[in-house]
């Protein structure tokens, strides 16, 4: 995998992970914004990367997440 691809897929899953929803959040929009995660995720161990952490932030909905290379 290239350098290039790597860094594609880890600002794929932080912006998925880090972009708050509105306050008005529905709940698709919640499902969306969940499955968006999730397929980062999944494409991220197809590539033969590790998730090293992947947490919920305790005040809104947002998720941190990074990745061992």
């Amino acid at each position: 995998m290239t350098t290039n691809r790597r860094q594609d897929l880890h600002d794929m899953v932080l912006h998925a992970a880090l972009v708050q929803p509105p306050a008005a959040c529905s709940a698709d929009e919640g499902r969306v914004r969940a499955s968006v995660i999730g397929v980062a995720i999944k494409t991220l161990k197809v590539e033969g990367l590790k998730i090293k952490e992947l947490s919920e932030n305790s005040g809104n909905a947002a998720m941190s997440a990074s990745i061992a290379p």
